[in-house]
């Protein structure tokens, strides 16, 4: 039976910055858009959440489109692993031409890799900070 993990999964943006103490300081980036790329054929952009509030129309002022254009999502998700993983952009784009040894699982798991080890060094470099290893209070306030 698959894991979920094996199909979605949620990554945020964050910067960082040395403050005038010479402490490390950092916050997450903040992004009401989302997006989803669907087998590279695909595309939905926008602010709408999955709820009755942001969908139904009569409330919040929310909104998304669907396009379905294959060139286009392609190289929305080539473009955004380029930005994000630090990939030349011609190997991401010889990904679905068959020119690169490395296939869509194993993209993938590199992404995967890099946003576990990202969420690793956050940790140790802001160990005051909750995320998903702290499971109480009492693990928070060990950690400070």
């Amino acid at each position: 039976k698959p894991e979920v993990d094996e199909w979605i999964s949620f990554h945020c943006l964050r910067n960082w910055a040395i403050n005038k103490d010479g402490l490390p300081i950092s916050e997450q980036i903040y992004v009401h858009s989302k997006m989803m790329v669907v087998d590279d054929k695909i595309s939905i952009i926008g602010s709408a959440n999955i709820n009755d509030r942001s969908l139904l129309g009569d409330r919040d002022s929310e909104i998304a489109v669907v396009i379905n254009n294959q060139n286009f999502s392609s190289g929305l998700r080539k473009n955004l692993w380029h930005e994000h993983l630090g990939k030349i952009l011609s190997d991401v784009q010889n990904l679905n031409e068959g020119k690169n040894s490395n296939g869509a699982d194993e993209w993938w798991r590199e992404w995967m890799e890099i946003s576990r080890r990202n969420t690793e060094i956050y940790g140790e470099v802001f160990p005051a900070v909750a995320h998903q290893e702290i499971k109480n209070l009492k693990m928070l306030e060990s950690r400070q």
